[in-house]
């Protein structure tokens, strides 16, 4: 495992352990639902309310997608050492093959 992928595991495991916390998931859907209903209620005429709330909208989905790309970076990391870990077993197999061909 390099360095990398072990920050990557460490930074995706973190944020499992916030995206999974009951807290946050309240917060989070309690500004989508805010940000939506303030949208639903202004008037038509509030153009500038609307872009600002679209804005506000935005970056939840950004804040939301930081987490969900430490998850998937986690994802990657196990993959790429599971990939790694296979690759030397059928290295290893390989290996022992050829030297049995050899005696």
């Amino acid at each position: 495992m390099t360095d990398s992928q072990a920050k990557d595991i460490r930074r995706g495991e973190h944020a499992r352990r916030i995206l999974d916390d009951e807290m946050v998931q309240q917060a989070l859907v309690a500004v989508k639902d805010a940000i939506r209903d303030q949208m639903f209620d202004l008037p038509m005429a509030a153009a500038k309310e609307r872009e600002m709330l679209a804005y506000m909208d935005k970056a939840r989905q950004q804040f939301e997608g930081w987490f969900a790309a430490a998850l998937q970076g986690e994802r990657i990391a196990r993959v790429e050492i599971e990939a790694e870990r296979q690759a030397q077993s059928q290295l290893a197999r390989i290996k022992e093959r050829v030297r049995s061909w050899a005696a």
